[in-house]
């Protein structure tokens, strides 16, 4: 499939396998929009990316405001015998 022009948004771009998909891609003259938790990691590789002939814009992580609904690390219950998903 030729991606040459294509748009493309990568989640977790500064580190791990989003970066290795960011650097992977950034030959094939693409445009990465960058986006993760770190705004420094997700500068760096976009440099890199720019660095290889891509277009790269970084979306920097936003705090949470203080009416937005919080994340949490509990696990939803289990779901009852007769329940279907």
């Amino acid at each position: 499939m030729d991606i040459t022009g294509r748009s493309i948004l990568l989640t977790g771009g500064g580190s791990g396998i989003g970066r290795s998909l960011a650097l992977g891609l950034a030959p094939k003259d693409v445009r990465l929009v960058l986006v993760g938790r770190h705004a420094a990691p997700l500068e760096e590789v976009a440099e890199q990316v720019r660095a290889a002939g891509s277009q790269a814009a970084v979306v920097p992580p936003t705090s949470p405001s203080p009416a937005s609904p919080r994340m949490s690390s509990r696990r939803p219950p289990p779901p009852s015998a007769g329940s279907t998903y």
